[in-house]
């Protein structure tokens, strides 16, 4: 997911999207072309 969001680089593979390889460079990227991410924190804080 990191990878699709453009938070991390992937080092092989590929990604599509409607057809198209995506290589978003950045979250700002990824969401101006419709790609969102809901992060999930498993350690919460009381």
């Amino acid at each position: 997911m990191k990878c699709l969001f453009g938070i991390y680089k992937k080092d092989e593979g590929s990604i599509f999207i409607n057809g198209s390889e995506v290589n978003f460079t950045g979250p700002k990227d990824a969401l101006e072309h419709g790609v969102a991410m809901v992060h999930q924190e498993l350690n919460q804080v009381l």
